[in-house]
């Protein structure tokens, strides 16, 4: 390893210190309008001479602007985080940040465990927020799968592993004729979304459960069905599935997300073999293909239809005989 690789893997890492810093802190929000130094300060509860070397370091590093005497966030970094913007940025440096944490109990236990509240940091980075932006993109989700119209349109709907709802949410307001029947296992996610639920106005079609997927005991239900399969541990996988495939009414479809991580540049190797150390720790599959999953599925009792291309990747498409 050279010295400029070193140098330059330090600063990487002291930057998005202090990122995550500011973003724990509320300062990222804070900085959306111009401000003074001394008006930084009484904010953070720092001195005038601390505060004005972090805001120099913000401005060194990207992450802010100086206009004269007054500071103000980066063009780039508020885009990110106007409140309309489909992904939440600051969930996911939370989300990046505790990977890290996750990297070094990896190494010196050999496992991650994640607690409620870490769980709760994941789901939020993860997918499209309830807002107009992200819900834009609902047709260009759905319309490659015909298919799945109709019960997306006016049928019943069960998201298996749904975290905060980024889909659903915007899918429910997007059509209002379909009832949707959520299940998540963290509490403090299932809260989140029934609070964006009730937030949207779907309250009333959208049925958050609070339970272990295992535990369902519908059958013939369902019209269509999303199972989270990234975040279901080897040892949950096939009564999971089973559950589902159990809640669909015959005929009814079952989609996959293909979540292929990128490995075609020196970097994305890097960030590759990172990201599969943390998920393998934690019993998770990892950069799973849409033909790899379905032929899980098809071991479990489903019938292969076809891999959708879909704008932001691949869907294995099957349906219960």
């Amino acid at each position: 390893m050279s010295n400029d690789l070193l140098n330059s893997w330090g600063h990487g890492a002291r930057a998005f210190a202090l990122l995550a810093a500011v973003n724990r802190h509320g300062w990222l929000r804070f900085l959306a309008e111009p401000r003074e130094q001394a008006e930084v300060a009484e904010f953070a509860g720092l001195s005038v001479e601390r505060t004005g070397d972090i805001l120099e370091a913000l401005v060194a590093n990207g992450v802010a602007g100086r206009d004269g005497d007054r500071y103000r966030l980066a063009a780039s970094f508020a885009e990110l985080l106007d409140d309309g913007a489909a992904f939440d940025v600051e969930a996911q440096i939370e989300a990046d940040a505790l990977r890290v944490r996750q990297i070094a109990d990896i190494v010196g236990t050999g496992s991650a465990p994640a607690t409620e509240q870490d769980a709760l940091v994941i789901a939020r980075s993860f997918g499209l927020r309830p807002v107009e932006s992200a819900r834009g993109l609902i047709p260009a989700l759905l319309e490659p799968m015909p298919e799945v119209l109709p019960a997306m349109r006016e049928g019943r709907y069960l998201d298996v592993g749904s975290g905060v709802g980024g889909f659903l949410l915007n899918a429910a307001v997007v059509h209002p004729g379909v009832r949707i029947t959520a299940v998540e296992r963290i509490p403090a996610v299932a809260a989140e979304l029934s609070r964006r639920a009730k937030e949207a106005g779907v309250e009333d079609r959208v049925e958050v459960r609070l339970a272990d997927a295992r535990t369902l005991d519908e059958a013939d239900a369902y019209d269509a069905a999303f199972w989270a399969h990234a975040f279901f541990p080897a040892p949950t996988r096939a009564e999971s599935l089973a559950a589902v495939r159990r809640a669909l009414r015959p005929g009814g479809w079952l989609i996959l997300q293909e979540m292929v991580a990128d490995s075609s540049s020196e970097a994305a190797r890097a960030d590759f073999a990172l990201n599969r150390l943390v998920a393998h720790a934690q019993e998770l599959p990892f950069s799973r293909p849409a033909e790899e999953l379905a032929k899980e599925a098809e071991a479990g009792g489903f019938e292969f239809v076809r891999v959708v291309q879909l704008p932001f990747g691949r869907v294995a498409l099957l349906r219960k005989p």
